[in-house]
């Protein structure tokens, strides 16, 4: 369904382009030349154009992955939450390339209802917990000619995936003797996995600075350190799929912007500027932070 909107918005481009006179302008890319790499993957995951904030919009399911041989599987193995979440990001030249700028939010919900919780009854431990979303502000990258080797990517005809696996380990911001209640581990281990479906008809169209594009992320790691699991044993495993939103932060579903609007507004925007000094946010150094100040509130009625 997605892929057929997302050619009927092409289509209609294209057609749009012709009436006024345009002919169309196909600019052969060779993927495997550097370059032509880095060409295409910010037209898929942004857009050449600076002054152009490109929204990519999820939405899924998470689920609990115990390994406890004791528990029936329905206790072990379960849907906790709905996701949808969403990136918004602007892309800039570099001498070296091209840098990445944006943000990211990203929202528990009830599976069934799809409303967003404030307050959790966590099954697997019995505590009533508050819920901490997703808010990481900022969320940059760069990327130049030698970081290509880094966007894989493969072809299927007219389809191009670009793929991005991100496999995380290290030191955790919240080490088990400070945050016993919030951590299983001192050391941080995910997977992210990411895959971008994009038309090479459309990348080689030297009229469009951004083009549709689809999306799969499959995410594996540790509980979260709000729903307080400490030391029991499990993971959570994200499913999710999503797309470029064409018509950007405007066509983001209505109940997440009116969340957003009332709790950060900022994050209607990509960043303008790479904060001097500032590593990328996450939600265990967010978490951290709450903590720390006395902002979290760790049971709710």
């Amino acid at each position: 369904m997605a892929r057929n909107v997302h050619s009927l918005v092409y289509a209609l481009t294209f057609a749009g382009a012709l009436a006024c006179g345009e002919t169309e302008t196909r600019a052969p890319l060779d993927l495997s030349q550097p370059g032509d790499t880095l060409l295409g993957f910010v037209k898929t995951r942004g857009s050449l154009d600076p002054e152009q904030e490109v929204v990519f919009y999820w939405t899924g399911f998470i689920y609990s992955s115990v390994q406890e041989s004791s528990l029936p599987v329905t206790q072990s193995n379960k849907v906790l939450f709905k996701l949808e979440g969403y990136n918004i990001t602007r892309f800039q030249k570099t001498a070296e390339g091209y840098q990445q700028l944006s943000r990211e939010a990203s929202f528990y919900e009830d599976p069934t209802t799809g409303e967003i919780l404030e307050c959790w009854n966590n099954p697997l431990n019995g505590r009533s917990v508050s819920v901490v979303h997703v808010w990481n502000d900022p969320v940059n990258n760069r990327f130049g000619e030698k970081e290509t080797s880094l966007l894989a990517h493969t072809e299927d005809g007219d389809r191009v995936v670009y793929s991005t696996d991100i496999l995380l380990a290290y030191p955790s911001p919240l080490p088990v003797a400070q945050y016993p209640d919030y951590s299983g581990g001192n050391l941080y281990q995910a997977a992210e996995l990411f895959n971008f479906y994009v038309s090479r008809a459309a990348l080689e169209d030297s009229r469009l600075d951004t083009v549709p594009a689809d999306l799969s992320w499959t995410r594996v790691g540790p509980y979260l350190p709000w729903m307080q699991m400490g030391s029991q044993p499990g993971q959570l495993i994200y499913q999710t799929h999503g797309r470029k939103l064409m018509g950007g932060w405007a066509e983001l579903p209505q109940h997440l912007r009116d969340y957003v609007t009332r709790s950060f507004p900022e994050y209607q925007h990509a960043p303008t500027e790479w904060p001097a000094g500032q590593g990328n946010a996450t939600s265990w150094r967010y978490f951290k932070q709450l903590v720390d100040s006395g902002q979290y509130k760790p049971s709710c009625p």
